[in-house]
């Protein structure tokens, strides 16, 4: 038989790889819907498969403004991706009457020329400092203080948006981190002055954030 073969002068595309189901775990996390209505939860459902980092779905139910969302209003704060993609997801998915409040405005155009303003928002960043004070082993080696830092770094990135930032939570992730250092001490702050040992409430449409400029972690 003769043989059948095909050239290809372009590059393979392979598609978007699918996100495993950790990823999915992890990334549904991140996200948050308040109050769990129909309406909260149909947004959510809508944009998720956006890949954005950080999602939260706030709805206000009420007939009065809470913590700033009007009455009868959802307020989305997205963290990556397009505003402009979200704005067409929650178009096409929320309820007539229910109005898609937020600081950004972006006019959503319907299948007869008319502009629909939908309303959503980034989140607002607050610094977090962390000071950790340890007792480290001679036998442990230093780079573990390093460890440390990177370990709640990355636990503090990854608070839900108008998620406190729970003190007492802290100490798990220093500890898993390097279990041979014994952990004497973390305190937070969002001024690197005034400390505490007490959560540090974040406001709706805010989350925490930190780097490795803003956590030590000192030997006693």
């Amino acid at each position: 038989e003769p043989d059948i073969t095909v050239t290809n002068p372009e590059a393979g595309v392979t598609g978007v790889t699918r996100e495993s189901d950790s990823q999915l775990r992890a990334r549904r996390e991140r996200s948050i819907v308040r109050t769990g209505t129909a309406t909260a939860e149909a947004i959510y459902a809508a944009v998720v498969d956006l890949n954005l980092e950080f999602i939260a779905v706030l709805e206000n139910d009420t007939d009065e403004t809470v913590n700033g969302i009007p009455p009868h209003s959802f307020l989305t704060v997205v963290e990556g991706g397009s505003l402009e993609d979200v704005a067409e997801r929650i178009y096409r998915n929320k309820a007539i009457g229910i109005k898609a409040y937020g600081d950004t405005i972006i006019n959503i155009r319907d299948s007869q020329g008319i502009d629909h303003p939908i309303g959503l928002s980034r989140p607002v960043q607050v610094p977090v400092h962390v000071r950790v004070k340890v007792v480290r082993p001679d036998n442990v080696a230093i780079s573990s203080l390093r460890v440390i830092r990177d370990a709640l770094v990355d636990h503090v990135n990854k608070i839900q948006i108008s998620r406190p930032v729970e003190w007492a939570k802290m100490f798990a992730p220093a500890t898993i981190a390097a279990p041979q250092v014994n952990i004497k001490t973390i305190e937070i702050s969002t001024d690197g002055t005034s400390w505490q040992t007490s959560d540090i409430d974040i406001s709706v449409g805010y989350r925490a954030v930190t780097d490795a400029t803003l956590v030590t972690v000192e030997e006693l």
